[in-house]
């Protein structure tokens, strides 16, 4: 009985390390990765919703005061925005999460403070904040060329495939008016980061910006 125990000790180990293996990749395999062209990141002229324009998708997200204050700031042309994958969950919600950034010396030392103030940390170089963002996600479907740019910008999307899919996603909110101008709700979305572009106003973007 004592001549087989490290045999029999050695083989339970064995089968918890197979396992534990099995369990890891079962966990890795869930998550479907895919990608999504952007064309461009918009704010409704309410400053309540930010709409990302996607090749099949659009994204809502509502606006929260820190986004808000320097979206619609004087120095919105000098932030860097980067973005999060964003997380497709089974009800048509989004979740994900964003950083902008801004050299400090294109900053003043009020614009410094006011920046901090809501948020802001010091980087390295720069002032950074960091937030997350929960909407929802719509199709693009009837609206896929609402906006088309040459240098389109993409985002990862990350869907758990043990999760039942949404049984539709539904139709976008966002409309287009026969100028080209976008709406969503009521409100005129104005271009903010247009991929390739310089954003305006009206939802329309001219070259040089992002």
């Amino acid at each position: 009985m004592n001549a087989r125990s490290p045999l029999l000790r050695l083989f339970i180990i064995m089968l918890a390390f197979l396992q534990s293996g099995c369990m890891t990749s079962a966990l890795y395999n869930k998550w479907t990765y895919t990608h999504e062209q952007v064309s461009g990141f918009y704010i409704s002229a309410d400053d309540k919703t930010l709409a990302i324009i996607g090749e099949k998708h659009h994204y809502i997200f509502p606006l929260s005061p820190s986004f808000k204050y320097i979206l619609t700031s004087g120095k919105r042309p000098s932030i860097k925005p980067q973005f999060s994958e964003f997380h497709l969950l089974a009800d048509g919600g989004v979740a994900g999460s964003y950083t902008l950034s801004i050299n400090s010396t294109d900053l003043n030392e009020a614009e410094q403070t006011a920046l901090k103030n809501v948020g802001f940390v010091e980087g390295k170089n720069d002032l950074v904040l960091k937030g997350r963002l929960e909407g929802q996600y719509y199709t693009a479907k009837g609206l896929d060329n609402a906006s088309a740019f040459s240098h389109p910008y993409s985002i990862t999307l990350v869907e758990d495939s043990s999760m039942p899919a949404p049984v539709k996603v539904a139709l976008t909110p966002i409309t287009v008016a026969a100028d080209g101008v976008l709406w969503i709700g009521g409100a005129v979305l104005l271009g903010l980061f247009c991929a390739g572009h310089t954003a305006t106003t009206g939802g329309k973007c001219f070259p040089g910006g992002l």
